[in-house]
């Protein structure tokens, strides 16, 4: 993603007029969207119709969009006057399934997922998937249960959405001879 940004860059201020230094849009296309409505990315996005674009115009609208977190790329092109933002969003989360927890019951452990962003409808990062190893880890630490393991399973599904699949292997809880 970095090497595509630094080469958009490139192109964008190539392109700019050299007398002027930016150019004036006169229109703005999205491509890539499935789930997210085009209305949400122009909420986000820090340059209006009628706007004058330099290098550094492009970088924040570029940094804006991305860091929304609904995308996991985003590309601005240029179109004889028209902005083209292209995108390809994160997948969503269809459902998740928790496996080998005896000691905490299932509704409780996805009560406390569903507060790190572990829930079924929501913007899938593999970030979440790290602190929902660790939050469980720590639960069941808490709990004497020092050897417990977390493993975390990513199915792709048509339509831009993944399965996840939380198992656990508890292990015994810990005893002071």
């Amino acid at each position: 993603a970095l090497v595509a940004w630094v080469v958009l860059l490139l192109l964008f201020s190539a392109r700019l007029p050299a007398a002027e230094g930016e150019l004036t849009v006169r229109d703005i296309r999205v491509e890539g969207l499935q789930r997210i409505a085009e209305g949400t990315v122009f909420n986000y996005l820090p340059v209006n119709i009628g706007d004058r674009l330099d290098v550094q115009r492009v970088q924040e609208a570029l940094r804006a969009v991305y860091a929304t977190g609904f995308f996991k790329d985003v590309e601005f092109r240029w179109d004889n006057g028209t902005l083209v933002i292209a995108v390809a969003e994160r997948p969503s989360i269809e459902s998740f399934t928790i496996t080998g927890n005896k000691d905490i019951k299932t509704e409780d452990l996805k009560e406390s997922l569903s507060k790190i962003g572990l829930k079924s409808g929501r913007i899938f990062s593999r970030s979440v998937l790290d602190e929902v190893e660790q939050s469980l880890t720590d639960q069941y630490f808490g709990r004497g249960k020092y050897a417990a393991h977390v493993k975390t399973e990513v199915e792709d599904l048509p339509d831009n959405k993944v399965k996840i699949a939380v198992k656990i292997t508890e292990g015994d809880r810990a005893k002071i001879r």
